[in-house]
């Protein structure tokens, strides 16, 4: 599967504003929501057709190889333009949220807890599904118990990362 240069250099981008102000998460409009921590460790889910585009990913730098975007950063607040894309937005810190991680079925799964809403998705090194809690939960407990949307059958336990 190839991922589009946009949505990567837009990673990049999230990756180096956090390293400055620690841990956040931001919706990518119709494409899904990104979670940081401090480390530079970060879980893109991706929503609706853009399901498997959802990885992991880890880096604290921002490169840009094919000269293809443009990007502007001012604070908290971003704008990434490409040929036939602009993103915008503003990185949120989490409060009582976080990036979730587990591998039910051999494949690393991932969720962003952000503004009480869980954004996630299972995969088994084939496909992904998305997540949801089983029951409701408060604040940024420090496991979830999800399954995927469309598979009751097959919950299993999300661990909120340090």
């Amino acid at each position: 599967m190839k991922r589009k240069p946009v949505l990567a250099v837009a990673l990049m981008l999230l990756l180096s504003a956090c390293a400055q102000d620690g841990s956040g998460w931001a919706e990518l409009p119709d494409w899904g929501v990104i979670g940081l921590l401090p480390s530079g460790q970060g879980y893109l889910c991706g929503q609706g057709e853009q399901v498997e585009e959802s990885t992991w990913i880890q880096s604290d730098t921002m490169t840009s190889t094919d000269g293809t975007w443009t990007l502007s950063l001012n604070g908290q607040d971003f704008e990434l333009t490409s040929e036939d894309t602009l993103m915008q937005g503003t990185l949120t810190p989490f409060e009582d949220g976080g990036l979730y991680d587990a591998a039910p079925d051999g494949c690393r799964s991932g969720a962003i807890l952000h503004d009480g809403e869980l954004s996630g998705t299972w995969c088994d090194g084939v496909q992904f599904r998305q997540v949801e809690p089983i029951d409701p939960f408060d604040g940024g407990p420090q496991q979830i118990q999800v399954q995927p949307l469309d598979d009751p059958d097959r919950a299993f336990t999300m661990t909120r990362l340090p």
